[in-house]
Parts: C-alpha cells; sequence; structure tokens
C-alpha cells in the first residue's frame, strides 16, 4: 500500500471544548420633530479594516508561525520534523485542524455525512517532487454537531523527503459545495544525524517511538493551543537523538522571558529517546509562549497558545479583563481581577459556567455573540480614531444589541453641534439618548440616560 493510504486520516474529536472561545423616555427641551433614520451600518476604508480583532484568531495563528486561513474552507496546520532510519531523508508531519462547520453535511441514514479532499503537492523550484492525495470522510450523528466551530476534525500526513528547502503547497476542498482553499508555505527539512532533537509537537495522545524505522503514533494539537482554565496541561511530545542525557526543556513568553524550566530523561532504546511533557497552565498564564527543548548540540522549539478560548485571538487576562467590561455584573468581574494568579483558571472556568446561557453544547454562546457585537461596534462606531466598543454608543449596542429605531435631530447638518440621536428599545421600554455637543461626530449619553443604561444593564445581568 502507498504511504497516503496507510498515514493520512482524520481524527474526529467527539469531546468538543467549550469554547471560550465568545440592554422611560426622557424628554429634551427644544428638540424638533424626530426623523426615524437608517440603523448605522458598517464602515469602510483602511482604518475601520485596521482595527485590532479580539475574534480573528487567523492572524494570530499566523504571527506565532501556523499556516492558517479562513475562508473559502478554514482551517490550521503546521508541520514536524523527525527523524528517520538514515540521515539522508526525514520525517514530515503534516497536521490539519478543520471544525465541522467548515465542510457541508447531507443526511444519510441515520447520520450526517460530509467529505473533504486534501491535496499536498511538495515542490522544489518549480519541480513537484511528491504529491499525496485523498479523500476523508466525516460522519456525525446528530445535526447540531454540523455547526461546531471548535476543532472538531484532525488530519495528519507523514511524508519522508530528503532535507533541504521546499515549498508546501496545501489543497483543501469540501467535497460537497467544491469550496477550495489553496495554500502555499515555504518548509525547511533538516537533518538528522547521529545526535539532534525533533521538533517539539504538541499533542493530544501519543505513543512513545523508540526506533526510528517506524512512525509516530500520535493525535497532534495542529493549533498547538490549551484553553486557560478548562484543560490542566499541554501536553508536548519530543525525541532525542544519540547518547543518553537529560533534555532541557522551558517555556517562554513573547518577551523572552522563562516562565518555566525542567530537565527530564526520555525513556530510550540505544539510540533514541522519546517522550511526553506536560506543562502546568496554572503556572504559564495565557499568553502566546514558545515551547523549547534542548541539550549541548542542538535546540528545538514550537510555538504555544494558552487562550481564553478557540475562537478569541485575546491572550492577555488583563486584556479580556478590559474586554468584558460590558459583559456580566460588576461583582462577577470583581471576582476575576481579584483572583490570585495561581486561582486564575479556576476563577475563569467558574465564570464560564456562570455566565454560559447554553451548557449543554460546545460552544459559549453569550461571549461568542458579546465579541461579534465587539467587532460590529468597532466599524460602526469609530469616533476620532477610537475603538468604535470603547464609545458611548458602542458599549450600548454590545449591551443591549440594535435599537428597534432610531431617531434624529439635525439630520440635514453634520456639522451641527447638539445633534441629537435617540435610540428606542421597546422590549425594555426605554429611550436613550446621545448628544453630540462638538458637531463632530462624538455622541454622549446624557447624565439621565446614563443612568437610566446602567440600571438597565443590571437588570438584564441579573436575569
Amino acid at each position: 500500500m502507498s504511504e497516503t493510504n496507510v498515514w493520512n486520516r482524520t481524527i474526529v474529536r467527539v469531546a468538543g471544548r467549550a469554547a471560550a472561545m465568545v440592554m422611560m423616555a426622557s424628554a429634551l427641551a427644544g428638540c424638533s420633530p424626530r426623523k426615524p433614520v437608517q440603523r448605522t451600518g458598517p464602515a469602510s476604508g483602511p482604518s475601520a479594516r485596521n482595527i485590532p480583532s479580539a475574534l480573528d484568531v487567523v492572524r494570530l495563528y499566523r504571527e506565532i508561525g501556523l499556516i492558517a486561513e479562513s475562508t473559502p474552507v478554514p482551517f490550521v496546520g503546521t508541520t514536524h520534523a523527525l527523524a528517520t532510519a538514515t540521515p539522508d531523508s526525514t520525517l514530515e508531519l503534516v497536521t490539519l485542524s478543520l471544525p465541522n462547520r467548515a465542510l457541508t453535511f447531507a443526511r444519510e441514514g441515520d447520520h450526517y455525512r460530509a467529505a473533504y479532499d486534501v491535496i499536498l503537492d511538495v515542490r522544489q523550484g518549480a519541480a513537484s517532487v511528491k504529491q499525496v492525495q485523498g479523500r476523508q470522510a466525516v460522519r456525525v450523528a446528530a445535526y447540531k454537531e454540523t455547526s461546531r466551530g471548535d476543532e472538531s476534525l484532525i488530519f495528519q500526513q507523514y511524508v519522508r523527503l530528503a532535507p533541504g528547502s521546499y515549498t508546501f503547497a496545501l489543497t483543501i476542498r469540501d467535497a460537497e459545495s467544491g469550496r477550495t482553499t489553496l495554500k502555499e508555505t515555504p518548509v525547511t527539512v533538516p537533518r538528522f544525524g547521529a545526535h539532534g532533537i525533533s521538533s517539539p509537537i504538541p499533542v493530544y495522545q501519543a505513543e512513545l517511538r523508540v526506533k526510528r524505522d517506524t512512525l509516530p503514533i500520535l493525535v497532534p494539537n495542529p493549533r498547538a493551543t490549551a484553553i486557560f482554565g478548562q484543560d490542566s496541561a499541554l501536553l508536548i511530545y519530543v525525541e532525542q537523538y544519540g547518547p543518553p542525557g537529560r533534555l532541557q526543556v522551558a517555556v517562554r513568553d513573547v518577551n523572552n522571558e522563562t516562565t518555566w524550566r525542567d530537565s527530564v530523561d526520555l525513556p530510550r532504546s540505544a539510540t533514541t529517546g522519546s517522550g511526553k511533557i506536560a506543562l502546568p497552565l496554572t503556572r504559564l498564564g495565557p499568553g502566546v509562549a514558545s515551547f523549547l527543548a534542548w541539550n549541548g548540540t542542538d535546540t528545538s522549539r514550537t510555538p504555544l497558545v494558552i487562550s481564553f478560548g478557540e475562537g478569541l485571538a485575546i491572550t492577555s487576562f488583563d486584556e479580556m479583563l478590559s474586554y468584558l467590561r460590558y459583559y456580566g455584573l460588576p461583582e462577577d468581574l470583581n471576582a476575576l481581577r481579584n483572583a490570585p494568579v495561581n486561582d486564575r483558571g479556576r476563577a475563569w472556568l467558574a465564570f464560564l459556567r456562570a455566565t454560559d446561557p447554553n451548557p449543554a453544547t460546545p460552544e459559549h454562546e453569550g461571549l461568542r455573540d458579546y465579541f461579534v457585537r465587539v467587532e460590529q461596534a468597532n466599524l460602526r462606531y469609530r469616533e476620532e480614531g477610537g475603538p468604535g466598543w470603547l464609545t458611548d454608543r458602542g458599549r450600548v449596542f454590545i449591551a443591549l444589541g440594535d435599537p428597534d429605531q432610531i431617531y434624529e435631530q439635525g439630520q440635514g447638518d453634520l456639522s451641527q453641534r447638539n445633534r441629537v440621536l435617540v435610540w428606542d428599545y421597546a422590549q425594555y421600554r426605554v429611550q436613550l439618548v446621545f448628544v453630540d455637543q462638538s458637531g463632530f461626530g462624538r455622541y454622549r449619553l446624557t447624565s439621565t440616560s446614563e443612568v437610566e443604561f446602567q440600571s438597565l444593564m443590571r437588570r438584564v445581568h441579573q436575569r
């Protein structure tokens, strides 16, 4: 059988993670008759597109060196190198992560089925030196599983190559719809001699390999990601080649500060040691980091992400607290803010459980919808170069959503001072009034509306 038929496979992750990933009318003296206006649409232009996104995980994964695309078929992938029995060839492991919702499912009997094609074309210059391809089938028992946005599918492929520089051209195609993503990435395949260290590989499961002429049996973690508060450890598989010796390992943050360090003796045969190293997430905390392994002759590293959820590009505890200022009750956020560093994981998990509107699903719909509104507010309500989610209109929109109706005074003169916007929320029987006192589009809630808004937010969050 060919290498393709034997060694490519899709692993369906049945136990999905919780994706944490993931609001009296006021009378104004001297108001002219109010006119209904259209709801504000998304802004356009470079200033809107350049606002940092809390949901842009593709950007985050690209920045740390992973292969990532968001459309047409979203995926995240990476490559890792391991030694073979001879130094003139190296084993490259290509792994991809896809969510179920990236594929088109069709009913098949009592379940739902989708399929996708993966083509890997390995090139040197204009020449194709190796091509592997195959169709992978996915079956799920319930319709709701077809729309999962977390990491649901893991594809892996081993390829033996001579050491050198290559271009890996990946094609991922949804078989039902024909949607196709093409991605090229440069890959340097190292040479492993008598000594050396493999690529450290983030994994969910691994069996130790002690012979170079066999293939590792791994369930890789292509996103190199663990979820803060939910996962207790991030598992790394690594091999050391040559004579016995302790392997030094460490985790360094984005400032190159060492946050954790250890030394290990790997279980081994005469020439190869292999082991699994569990990184303690409670000591590391959320953030982007690097795992390093080294001995006297070689150093190898891999990027890591300890995130608040698979759909979130936020990797700082303080940044997350800042984003959540309009989510939940003040006492809930204070419990997070005041948690000791070593207890933040537990506090975050408790916060997720307390605020999840539907605990039966793997996704935290409350946080998902909240951060979608943060993104929309950044596009709609940007003022003077600042992020739209921090403006008065932005925070009201984030907390309460779109108003049922908007009325505006002074609609014809955009430079008129004291222009008035009234947002009407029929569900809450409230109208919130914004005034642009400068004439430059800086709308602020009136003091009366600010009090009403704060009172309404507390009532909504207490439900």
